[in-house]
């Protein structure tokens, strides 16, 4: 588990979150690890919950969880927050980049990225943290 500082403190990972995200629709049945270690059930609501603010925090519109397969239904959504809810439901790349989406893996990439660096009480890039 990504504990830091003699494990007094949490840290999100982009791995984490992948296993989270490859999980989702089955999550409350359990949640593998990285190293096969099965995550302590009660923490699984609060990996959910944190991953959902983080999913909406990255985009402009907010995630409320899955709503059917169809694409069309996720196109408000922007192309790091569809990158991830590809992910999700299990959609290859090749689905995005036929809906116009390049670079899919960089911005799968970046897309976690910023959500553990939401979670993880890093500024979005460019914010001026001297007034906040």
């Amino acid at each position: 588990m990504p504990w830091v500082n003699d494990y007094t403190e949490f840290q999100y990972t982009a791995g984490l979150l992948r296993v989270v995200a490859k999980n989702y629709a089955r999550i409350y049945e359990g949640l593998p690890m990285l190293h096969g270690d099965e995550v302590n059930p009660f923490r699984i609501a609060e990996y959910k919950a944190d991953f959902d603010i983080a999913l909406s925090a990255i985009g402009r519109r907010r995630w409320a969880g899955i709503r059917g397969l169809d694409f069309a239904g996720y196109r408000p959504y922007n192309k790091l927050q569809q990158a991830v809810i590809a992910d999700i439901l299990g959609w290859p790349d090749t689905y995005l980049e036929g809906s116009g989406i390049r670079r899919v893996p960089q911005i799968r990439g970046a897309a976690y990225h910023s959500m553990c660096d939401r979670l993880n009480g890093i500024p979005p890039h460019g914010t001026n943290t001297r007034f906040n």
